[in-house]
Formats: structure tokens, C-alpha cells, sequence
């Protein structure tokens, strides 16, 4: 609010004219008529005016979900907190016409999982990958099923008991953490999950550090390319070679990619050894 400026009032009252009380050789005078009152003067003086107070500084803006090579589209994640019906979402992963499922084999191929291997789906979902995993790595392996939203890991918690995989465990990841604790698996694997994660540098940091040296990390997502869909136009916040260029950053190297899809990309990176 800007300040107002402020006047004292002038002050208020009369000076009046005053006669010695007490004896005087002064011979008395005649009497005279009374004087007149005098009409007080306001006063030119003012007060300093009141500081403006200094203004409040603005809230800071609540930060986009960014990397530095794109940004996510704000309504991205927003019908997974929406839409909480785990069957709809099953219904949709499973059963739709995705690429990721009907050439799951092939996928699946080039993960290249073996008995005992450790395992993070991350992204889980409704386990699409998750139990393909689990029998791949069989029973001295380990599948951490890896997701943000309570009701996925709830329903993979339920499906595991159910079918009798004790090799699987679910993990509640953030979105600037994958959870997993150093050096705790073999192979990191995102199934149309990466576009999805609001700050991939922290995320990518905390995915290095859990898969051990020598790791692979696979990424099989939406190409935003040339002639693509529309709805992969507007889904994804970037291509592939961004993508690539975010992982690398964060100290993974490429190895390869896969030439068998058509609406997605693979890549396939890997932890360094330590020298």
C-alpha cells in the first residue's frame, strides 16, 4: 500500500494578554479598552513524511519440471493422480494396440536378462515387463518393481503373492530419486517411462549410482521424430537424440541401438568401470 503523508494540525487556542498582579509604583493607567484577541497562526512547519515500507519480495514461482534440454508438458503426470482404477490402466498397457507389447519378445531379447540377475522395471506400472522379468531372473534373481503412484505397487505387491514370485519387490520412487540403494542392480529398464520423469538429472544421478559398474540401463520409449503422431508430437517433450544427450550427461555411455521398432526408440547404456 503506498504511505500517505501526514500534517500535524495546527495548534489550537489563543495567546491572551496578562496584567502584573501585586503592587507597582507604576501609577495606575486609565482604562483602556480590552485588547483584542490575536487570531494564532498555523505554523508552516510540517512533519517529515512516513518512510514507504519496503515492499514484501514476491513469492518465488513454483519451478517447471525441466532438465536443461527440454520441458515436461505440465499435464503430463497429471491424469495418473487423476485416473486411480488399476484395471482401466491395465486394460491400456496390456491390451492396447502399444508396440511395447506386441513386440515385447524382441524387447525382451535385447534386455538380455539371465538366472540371477537383478532387476529394476521402473515404471512398473501394471507389471507388463515387471513379470517377464521375474521369470527370466528366476528365483535366485531379484525384480525391484519401481513407481510413483501407491496403487500400481499396490496391485504388483497383490499379483506377485498371488503367482507366487517372492523374487519381486515393490519400490516407491520419487520424481528426483529412483529409490534403490548403491550399486543393488544389474540392469536398469524404463518402458515409455523416461518422458515421464519431471527432473531427469537428479533422477538420472540416483539411477547411476544404483546400478553396480558395468550396469546396462535400457530405455525404450516414444520417438519424437519426423512424421511421427500426433499424439507423440504433443506427449513427449523431446527426441530421442535429447534424451541420449541427458543420459550421457549424467555419465552413462551408449552402447547401442535397436532398429526393430517403428513408434518407439532402444537404447541400451552403460556404467562405466572404474579404472
Amino acid at each position: 500500500m503506498a504511505a500517505v503523508n501526514l500534517r500535524f494540525a495546527p495548534l489550537a487556542g489563543c495567546l491572551l494578554a496578562c496584567t502584573p498582579i501585586g503592587p507597582s509604583s507604576t501609577p495606575a493607567q486609565p482604562a483602556s479598552d480590552p485588547p483584542a484577541a490575536v487570531t494564532p497562526v498555523a505554523s508552516d512547519a510540517r512533519t517529515e513524511p512516513a518512510p514507504e515500507p519496503e515492499p514484501e519480495p514476491a513469492p518465488e514461482p513454483t519451478p517447471e519440471p525441466v532438465s536443461d534440454f527440454g520441458v515436461l508438458h505440465e499435464d503430463l503426470n497429471a491424469h495418473y493422480e487423476e485416473e486411480t482404477d488399476v484395471e482401466q490402466w491395465r486394460d491400456r498397457f496390456e491390451h492396447g494396440p502399444r508396440e511395447v507389447r506386441f513386440k515385447q519378445p524382441l524387447i525382451l531379447k535385447e534386455v538380455g536378462l539371465a538366472k540371477g540377475d537383478r532387476v529394476a522395471d521402473i515404471g512398473a506400472g501394471t507389471g507388463l515387463y515387471t513379470f517377464p522379468f521375474a521369470k527370466a531372473v528366476g528365483k535366485s534373481g531379484r525384480v525391484f518393481a519401481v513407481d510413483v503412484q501407491d496403487y500400481f505397487l499396490e496391485y504388483l505387491q497383490a499379483q506377485a503373492k498371488e503367482r507366487g514370485l517372492t523374487q519381486v519387490r515393490t519400490v516407491k520412487a520419487t520424481q528426483t530419486s529412483v529409490s534403490l540403494e548403491d550399486g543393488s542392480i544389474d540392469v536398469a529398464f524404463l518402458c515409455d517411462a523416461y518422458h515421464h520423469i519431471e527432473h531427469p538429472e537428479p533422477y538420472l544421478k540416483s539411477l547411476h549410482a544404483a546400478l553396480r559398474p558395468g550396469g546396462r540401463l535400457v530405455v525404450v520409449d516414444y520417438a519424437k521424430v519426423e512424421g511421427a503422431t500426433a499424439f507423440i508430437q504433443h506427449h513427449l517433450r523431446d527426441s530421442p537424440d535429447t534424451f541420449r544427450a541427458e543420459i550421457e550427461a549424467a555419465g552413462f555411455r551408449f552402447v547401442r541401438s535397436a532398429d526393430f521398432l517403428d513408434d518407439n526408440f532402444l537404447f541400451v547404456f552403460e556404467r562405466p568401470k572404474a579404472r
